[in-house]
């Protein structure tokens, strides 16, 4: 009885030693944490201590995890659309990605986000006619995750002050 107690024991300390070596490189979701355990074949009565252990030291949060990614992201600057995307993908909760994108964007203005970005985008495009340029810098905003109409009413700032350009 004892060896498979010792067994146990040595299993969930090498679980432990894993998360926290995940951990060293950036927070993870406890879908993440749990999907790098069984990778690692550890037993799924170790993995469940293991994150259990986790979320009463406050190391796995996901709503702490989520509030943090967005962040991150939104300072790339990525857009929500994007964000959100990557959290499901990290296995958040859609209800704890709404929460978090809720309180992380009080004051985020998306388009003058996207209007800065454009401007500087636009200065690769400048050797493009003026319709194949449009058609980059489109592509470029929405794979960073930026909404059609924040898109859109960039385009249209950006035809005001760059008429030059977009005209």
């Amino acid at each position: 009885m004892t060896t498979k107690d010792d067994g146990q024991k040595k299993e969930l300390l090498q679980a432990k030693t894993i998360v926290f070596r995940l951990f060293k490189f950036r927070p993870r979701s406890e879908k993440e944490i749990i999907k790098r355990l069984k990778e690692k074949n550890i037993a799924p009565k170790v993995i469940e201590k293991t994150v259990e252990y986790f979320k009463t030291i406050g190391m796995i949060d996901d709503a702490l995890f989520a509030k943090g990614w967005s962040r991150s992201r939104l300072n790339k600057p990525f857009g929500i659309q994007r964000i959100c995307y990557e959290l499901r993908q990290k296995g958040v909760d859609q209800d704890v990605i709404a929460d978090a994108l809720d309180e992380v964007t009080q004051d985020y203005d998306e388009v003058e986000t996207v209007v800065a970005l454009a401007e500087k985008r636009l200065k690769k495009y400048s050797h493009l006619d003026k319709q194949k340029a449009r058609q980059r810098l489109y592509g470029f905003l929405a794979r960073r995750g930026f909404s059609s109409e924040a898109i859109y009413k960039a385009c249209t700032g950006l035809r005001a002050t760059h008429n030059e350009r977009w005209t």
